[in-house]
């Protein structure tokens, strides 16, 4: 028994059922413009064929074996990873509304807690099976080769045996947006000096699921640009591809919610105060949280007057006020404010 491919279709049945469940979340939305008259309905009805198409493809075997033999070629397996990566993105969003209460079309029979582990197993099982691991179409090309379904181009028959080279300084530069991009927002942390709206807290937490399936994916854009487009390094060969997926599943997740943790609160407020020209605004917060500790010395929580269900934390606090504010003191805050994000560049002490 081919194990590999039984498992390879487990997970596209798997994906296939989640699948359609969120198209039958984008069918209710079509009718529901529909029953409305809107003009929404043209593209709502576009949306619904397309994720239609894409489910039964994923849903049912004899499909789904003739879309892996087409995509054996490298031009048709990249228009099937951005079809199914478009078709990923609808389903998380429908998903998302769809477990909503009181109107979604599973809230009466599912919890809204049933959601994060549906986002969670679509996202999982996209990365390991479709793009970028690929263990699909690994197995699949094996099954095919051994069938005499797939034949080979001819050059590629007699294949030596891959070489292995040294790492380069193409290596390294590659990695550095992968760096940049979990170092940075760690830095804004520290010396950064501006704190996230309510708005744009909210809208992380309304798309909490899509938003950390994207930041984990672009983390592993620098070892997928390195395994398609260059042969692997010595120690690339070192580690299989069973090693990769437990490398994958046990630090994933942690650098993913890490990350994303530190572009919410942090990274994302600054750079775009940063590269951005907004009004200047003032806003009056209180002091809810006086760091101690060694590490984090500096840091300051505060909860803005408007917005008292809102915590922040500034570590970018001129040492002045860092060295004298207490908790329970109010404060009012001037500096730029964008969707994003407001910075502290003026600070007066209203009352302690």
């Amino acid at each position: 028994m081919n194990w590999s491919l039984m498992v390879s279709d487990l997970a596209g049945r798997t994906i296939g059922l989640i699948g359609l469940m969120a198209t039958a979340v984008a069918m209710h939305v079509a009718s529901a413009h529909w029953a409305m008259g809107s003009d929404g309905f043209t593209v709502s009805a576009l949306v619904c064929l397309f994720m239609f198409v894409m489910t039964a493809v994923f849903l049912i075997p004899g499909m789904y074996d003739r879309v892996l033999k087409r995509c054996m070629s490298l031009g048709a397996r990249l228009v099937f990873i951005v079809a199914s990566a478009m078709w990923i993105v609808l389903c998380l969003v429908a998903i998302s509304q769809g477990f909503k209460p009181p109107r979604g079309l599973f809230a009466q029979y599912f919890p809204v807690e049933f959601v994060p582990y549906l986002l969670a197993t679509l996202g999982f099982l996209y990365v390991v099976f479709i793009f970028p691991f690929g263990l699909t179409f690994r197995s699949a090309r094996r099954f095919f080769i051994q069938t005499g379904d797939y034949i080979q181009p001819d050059k590629a028959v007699e294949v030596p045996q891959e070489k292995t080279r040294k790492r380069d300084i193409w290596d390294h530069l590659v990695e550095l947006p992968f760096y940049g991009f979990l170092c940075f927002p760690g830095v804004a942390m520290f010396f950064g000096n501006s704190v996230p709206t309510a708005e744009w807290n909210d809208w992380v937490n309304s798309n909490f699921w899509i938003a950390l399936v994207a930041v984990g994916a672009m983390t592993l854009l620098p070892a997928v640009l390195r395994t398609y487009f260059r042969p692997p390094h010595n120690k690339q060969i070192q580690y299989s591809t069973s090693k990769q997926i437990m490398i994958l599943i046990l630090c994933g997740p942690i650098v993913s919610f890490t990350a994303l943790w530190l572009l919410w609160h942090h990274g994302v407020p600054v750079v775009w105060n940063y590269l951005t020209q907004n009004s200047v605004e003032t806003i009056d917060y209180e002091v809810v949280d006086v760091s101690t500790s060694r590490r984090t010395r500096g840091c300051i929580g505060f909860t803005p007057v408007q917005a008292p269900d809102l915590e922040v934390s500034n570590c970018g606090v001129d040492s002045y006020w860092a060295s004298r504010l207490e908790p329970g003191d109010l404060v009012r805050i001037s500096g730029e404010l964008s969707w994003f994000g407001h910075s502290f560049d003026h600070i007066e002490l209203e009352s302690k």
